[in-house]
C-alpha cells in the first residue's frame, strides 16, 4: 500500500419505475427499488427488470448491474452526495475478500469487488451496499479510517431504513467460497482454504498461524 492512499478491507443498471410506485407484500409496503433489489435473490419476488441479472450468466451482466444497482443505492441512501463517477472495479486477486474501499487522500474513493466471492447478483447487491456506507464515511463525512466503527454503522442503519427487507449489513461476509484446495496442519489442526496451491502461500499462512499459538 502507497502513502498516497489507505484501504478499507472487508471480509466481508436497474431500470426500475418510480419509487412512487408500492406494493404491499406480507404486512409492509416496498416500492419498485425494493422489490427489483430483492428479487435478486434466489428466493426473491419476481421483478421484469431483475430477471434479466438472475437468468443470464454473471460475468456478462456484472458490470451493468454494478452500475444500476449503484445508481440505486446513490439516489436512495446516500442523497446523491457520492459521485456518480466513482470508480467501481473488478478485481480477480481478491480471493477471499468480498470487497474493498479505497479511500484516497482528495476525498474520494473508489471500490474493488471480487470476482471470485461476489459471483451472484444477490452477493454483489450486499458487498456494494456495505462498501458504498465505507465511502460515505470517508466521503460524505471526512472521517479517517473510520473502520466499522459509529459512522459506518450510522450509514448502515440508513440504508436498512430506505430498504427495510434487504438482509442485515454485516462487517464481514459468510459466503461460501469455491476453493480448489484444502490444508489441515497436522502440528495445530488448523484448516486453510486457498485458490492455488502455491507452496509459498501455503508456508508463509501456516507459519503466522502457528506465530499466534
Amino acid at each position: 500500500m502507497s502513502d498516497s492512499e489507505f484501504n478499507v478491507e472487508c471480509n466481508s443498471e436497474c431500470e426500475s419505475s418510480s419509487s412512487d410506485d408500492v406494493q404491499l407484500i406480507g404486512e409492509s409496503y416496498q416500492d419498485d427499488d425494493e422489490i427489483f433489489l430483492l428479487a435478486l435473490s434466489q428466493s426473491g419476488p419476481v421483478h421484469r427488470v431483475a430477471q434479466k441479472y438472475t437468468t443470464a450468466k454473471f460475468p456478462r451482466i456484472r458490470k451493468e448491474l454494478t452500475a444500476k444497482l449503484f445508481d440505486v443505492y446513490r439516489r436512495r441512501c446516500f442523497e446523491n452526495k457520492l459521485d456518480p463517477n466513482m470508480v467501481l472495479n473488478w478485481n480477480a486477486r481478491l480471493r477471499l475478500t468480498a470487497g474493498r474501499c479505497r479511500c484516497k487522500p482528495n476525498g474520494t474513493a473508489d471500490i474493488e469487488l471480487s470476482i471470485k466471492v461476489c459471483d451472484t447478483p444477490e452477493r454483489l447487491r450486499d458487498t456494494l451496499l456495505h462498501e458504498m456506507c465505507h465511502a460515505a464515511v470517508w466521503v460524505i463525512d471526512h472521517i479517517h479510517k473510520g473502520r466499522h466503527g459509529p459512522a459506518w454503522k450510522y450509514w448502515v442503519h440508513r440504508c436498512q431504513k430506505v430498504f427495510p427487507s434487504l438482509p442485515l449489513i454485516e462487517r464481514c461476509h459468510n459466503y461460501i467460497i469455491d476453493a480448489k484446495y484444502l490444508y489441515v496442519c497436522d502440528r495445530c489442526g488448523q484448516t486453510l482454504v486457498l485458490i492455488s496451491a502455491s507452496v509459498k502461500v501455503i508456508f508463509q499462512r501456516f507459519k503466522k498461524m502457528l506465530m499466534l499459538e
